[in-house]
């Protein structure tokens, strides 16, 4: 499918989807659909392919055959592979351009080291392993890297980052899809194929996760089970795309079980550059017009047919070569003439009456001839070998064979076979090397952006001053400067405090780690294998020009000495020759510098007149330094007054200070003692007020007990005249 055709169908497919979160899972599904399509005989081809190497095929010549085969895809896969990734890249952080950058340079040693210690704990060789398999058996590979934070704790006594990671993970070639494009740089997304069990999609989806149809089996042929013996939930998977969408720098989730809405939506986790977690895939075949990729079995698939049919009959003729044959029924001795051990003659009771009939022994025999399998059997071994020069000469590894060395032979041939029987495999060692190089800037990506300080400071152990430590350092130099000035000696500054100063500091490392364009700008990172060839070729560079440096000194020097050229045209002449070697800024520099030298040398003036000129200056120097010790005393001597004037003002407002607080000191305790007389006024009023009243209630309290007698008397009176009434 070309990508016009597959950019119409999405935008119709975009179009009918309809909106909301149905709609997306639709138009993604949709998607994933036809780029699945667009590579379906790519991966039929591969899964035979797979097949094949696994020696699994039994589709075309049954399984007992087929164990008889010349497998010749398995044996080449197993040569090119480790011809073309065999060790473990080594990083190589440096300024870009080699330039004089101490804070640059700080920051690649701490990327460096971070991605040294990731590679030992990291299994990025055998992913790098299984990409290049992948690479050159289905024709594609693709290896992602992650960022992995551990944390520690719990919601109650607080969660904190313990340690964070950024491991590689190789793709399945089945598990991958990506979006329509005719080269890498236009791919609009890709999307990983995931299985997820149901706590999975719980975490991954706490609200949508137990809604999501369990659509995968891990058990093999589940989908020819019947329905009365479906396969245990335990072997039960959900089919999950994860999506990444580097047009809206989004990843999504979406699970072919549930179409109602996506599990889950991310805006970009990793803020890479490019966006994708993976590197432009390690393709082993490629053309310019489509990404679709090519298995390199396909180029050599029909001599590897013919190789396998001539071994199958080659395995048939072995068969047939046998000692076979017929014997005269009447010598009943034969059985034991076939048993018998070296040296043993067995006893014959009829010989005469065979010689005689027969003619001899070997006239009753007769054995099968065998000239003509034999003749058959020494062709096809012929052709066997033609055919497998035919597959190596395609494949490239008849450059490997033909590069191997002899120990007996010279150093010099042994470099000659090694440099041809690399030539065909260059290419396919180049792009290994550059996808291990990406992998690792995504990784040197995340480290920068992603790690707290106290892991890069964890895992590097550069030890970096503080903004706050390199003030302190430079208050403290200031000071032992003013203290040098006064005294009229040098400053006493530690080498230890020059060295602090010189450094760059932990926060202006930092700065530059997490800035993407001034550290793509300022930072440069490659590995052994990518930079090898360029290395190479300087140390040549530099070789050459140390030797002919020697030889232009050994063939200039005594004319210079002899006055013939002077030491200013030799110099000249040097730098001429020197910037032929492209020695770079920082030489160029030098050598301008070294032609000045030359001509302040040959413009130099008597030198007695330059001794007198000299102590001149030095005596000029020697009053200046007094001068300016006088005036430094001088300025001392006011500072001292103005700060003895400064401290009686200060004093004398102390002491206005001091009078004013007893003033008022003063007011506030007449104003508390005439408080306290008014309170005992206010007391000694409440007093009499309380006395009278208490009198007033006693005497009411009396009156009250008389009038209460008084009725009582009256009461008993009056009961006692009510009896005499009554009668």
């Amino acid at each position: 499918m070309t990508n016009e055709t597959a950019n119409l169908a999405e935008f119709e497919t975009e179009k009918d989807a309809g909106s909301g979160d149905a709609g997306l899972v639709k138009l993604w599904l949709s998607a994933i659909d036809l780029a699945s399509r667009e590579e379906e005989s790519w991966r039929k081809e591969a899964e035979t392919t797979v097949k094949t190497f696994r020696n699994g095929d039994s589709s075309r010549n049954g399984a007992i055959e087929r164990q008889q085969e010349f497998n010749i895809l398995y044996s080449n896969i197993e040569t090119l592979t480790p011809a073309i990734y065999n060790s473990t890249p080594i990083p190589d952080v440096r300024t870009r351009y080699n330039s004089d950058d101490p804070v640059a340079r700080e920051a690649g040693d701490f990327i460096e080291r971070c991605l040294s210690y990731d590679l030992d704990v990291d299994q990025f060789d055998p992913n790098m392993d299984s990409a290049v398999q992948d690479s050159e058996l289905v024709g594609r590979a693709v290896t992602r890297v992650r960022y992995v934070p551990y944390i520690s704790g719990d919601q109650e006594s607080g969660e904190k980052l313990a340690w964070e990671e950024v491991p590689t993970e190789h793709v399945p070639w089945a598990n991958f899809r990506r979006g329509p494009a005719r080269c890498w740089y236009d791919v609009p997304w890709i999307a990983f194929e995931l299985f997820l069990t149901r706590d999975q999609l719980i975490e991954l989806s706490p609200q949508n996760g137990g809604k999501v149809n369990l659509d995968y089996s891990s058990v093999p042929d589940a989908e020819k089970q019947s329905q009365d013996s479906p396969p245990p939930e335990i072997f039960k998977r959900a089919r999950v795309w994860e999506i990444w969408d580097k047009e809206r720098r989004q990843v999504i989730f979406i699970a072919t079980g549930y179409k109602e809405a996506p599990l889950r939506v991310e805006e970009d986790p990793l803020g890479l550059t490019d966006f994708f977690p993976i590197p432009r895939p390690l393709m082993s075949i490629q053309t310019s017009d489509t990404l679709v990729p090519i298995p390199p079995y396909r180029m050599y698939k029909a001599q590897a047919e013919e190789l396998s049919t001539i071994t199958v009959r080659i395995n048939a003729l072995i068969k047939m070569l046998k000692v076979r044959g017929v014997r005269d029924a009447q010598i009943n001795e034969f059985d034991a003439i076939a048993d018998a051990e070296d040296g043993d003659l067995v006893a014959m009771q009829d010989a005469t009456a065979l010689y005689a009939q027969a003619g001899g022994l070997e006239k009753a025999i007769w054995l099968m001839p065998i000239d003509m399998v034999q003749a058959v059997l020494q062709g096809l071994y012929v052709q066997r070998e033609q055919v497998k020069q035919v597959i190596y000469e395609i494949t490239g590894i008849s450059d490997i064979l033909r590069g191997a060395s002899d120990p007996n032979e010279t150093l010099g041939a042994q470099n000659i076979k090694a440099q041809f029987g690399s030539q065909r495999i260059q290419k396919k060692q180049k792009e290994a090397a550059r996808y291990a190089r990406d992998l690792l800037r995504i990784k040197a990506e995340l480290i920068a952006n992603k790690f707290q300080p106290q892991t890069l400071l964890m895992m590097t152990g550069i030890k970096l001053p503080s903004e706050q430590e390199k003030q302190m350092v430079q208050a403290r130099i200031q000071q032992e400067q003013m203290k040098a000035q006064q005294t009229g000696q040098p400053p006493q500054i530690p080498e230890e405090a020059q060295e602090l100063l010189e450094k760059p500091t932990f926060e202006e490392v930092l700065q530059l780690l997490r800035s993407d364009i001034q550290r793509q700008y300022r930072i440069d990172v490659e590995s052994d294998s990518t930079i090898r060839a360029d290395l190479a070729r300087s140390q040549e560079n530099m070789s050459m020009f140390l030797q002919g440096t020697a030889q232009y000194i050994q063939a200039t020097a005594p004319a210079v000495q002899a006055n013939i050229i002077s030491k200013k045209a030799a110099v000249v002449i040097y730098s001429s020759f020197a910037r032929n070697y492209k020695l770079g800024k920082s030489a160029e520099d030098a050598l301008a510098t070294l032609e000045e030298e030359a001509a302040k040398v040959e413009g130099q003036p008597d030198p007695a007149q330059q001794a007198q000129q000299q102590a001149q200056q030095a005596e000029q120097q020697k009053m200046q330094f007094e001068m300016q010790k006088m005036q430094q005393q001088a300025a001392l001597d006011k500072q001292s007054k103005e700060m003895d004037m400064q401290m009686k003002r200060e004093e004398h407002e102390l002491q206005m200070q001091k009078m004013q607080a007893d003033m008022a000191f003063r007011e506030q305790e007449l104003a508390f003692k005439e408080r306290e007389l008014a309170m005992k006024e206010r007391s000694s009023l409440l007093d009499a007020s309380i006395h009278q009243r208490t009198a007033e209630i006693n005497a009411q309290a009396t009156e009250h007990k008389a009038r209460i007698g008084m009725e009582t008397i009256e009461h008993k009176a009056k009961m006692a005249r009510q009896p005499k009434e009554d009668a």
